[in-house]
């Protein structure tokens, strides 16, 4: 399962996701970018499931459309065309797997926007699903409650508050949470028949790279990378949680102002 992560402020965006393809065992056969950089339109795509067509979407929203309004207004329509010519060829068995992200600049409202779209299977049918914009964030897989209102709090990375987006920061916000996705341990009968094996994996390694977004232009770039390698399984490390550090007091505070900061910080040794 790819981790694909939106942080959507009004005059940018965050598109982070990890880079480690595996076999259906959760062996790793592999790194590389799933996620795609469109310059000309002032956005980025990323794709959850049949990764061959990201660059397939890529090139073909490059040449296909004027801007990124033009995009949010013809996608939905396009990818339903797009399911009627290919889905069915041999090579794209697995149109019902894909999970479509779509981040860039509106010049008509003169913000970012972030779009998502989802196929939906039932039977042997395949449906497109809606085109739906993005509110200031998703994260997915999402981090249990563990991680993240215990483990990403510790941190300072749990993103709470009104103003959480506004004050995201990639590296201290965004890696502590793709760490949490990475020790989500996945059973794989519940990914689908694409998964083999019973022993439960981990299916985000590799490295994680970080896609910007803005009025201005679109850069990426690897921010980390974890200590994976091909022919063995994602092997996530446990969770180990901040020392705490024990403040010093100010070296010219009176009596009572001293024994106002013990009753903050803690007694102090004689």
């Amino acid at each position: 399962m790819t981790a694909i992560n939106v942080f959507v402020r009004p005059d940018r965006a965050f598109l982070m996701t990890d880079g480690a393809f595996y076999l259906p065992d959760g062996h790793i056969v592999g790194f590389g970018n799933k996620a795609m950089p469109i310059p000309n339109l002032n956005a980025a795509i990323a794709v959850r499931g049949l990764q061959k067509v990201v660059a397939e979407f890529a090139f073909d929203f490059s040449i296909r459309y004027r801007n990124f309004d033009d995009l949010a207004a013809r996608l939905q329509d396009d990818l339903s065309e797009w399911q009627d010519l290919r889905a069915r060829d041999a090579g794209y068995t697995a149109w019902s797997d894909v999970d479509l992200y779509v981040v860039g600049w509106s010049d008509d409202e003169q913000r970012m926007k972030a779009l998502n779209f989802m196929t939906r299977a039932g039977g042997t049918d395949y449906a497109v699903g809606e085109v739906e914009e993005i509110g200031e964030f998703t994260v997915g897989p999402y981090p249990s409650d563990e991680e993240w209102f215990v483990n990403l709090r510790s941190l300072g990375a749990s993103l709470e508050g009104d103003d959480a987006v506004r004050r995201f920061d990639p590296i201290r916000h965004g890696i502590p949470i793709m760490e949490a996705q990475r020790r989500m341990m996945v059973d794989p009968a519940e990914m689908g028949s694409a998964f083999t094996g019973t022993t439960p994996i981990s299916l985000v390694g590799g490295h994680i790279t970080l896609t910007e977004v803005s009025k201005d232009g679109v850069s990426q770039r690897v921010v980390y990378r974890w200590a994976d390698e091909p022919g063995v399984p994602i092997k996530p490390a446990a969770f180990v949680a901040p020392s705490r550090i024990r403040p010093t007091p100010p070296s010219n505070l009176s009596r009572q102002q001293r024994r106002a900061w013990e009753r903050q910080h803690g007694r102090l040794a004689a």
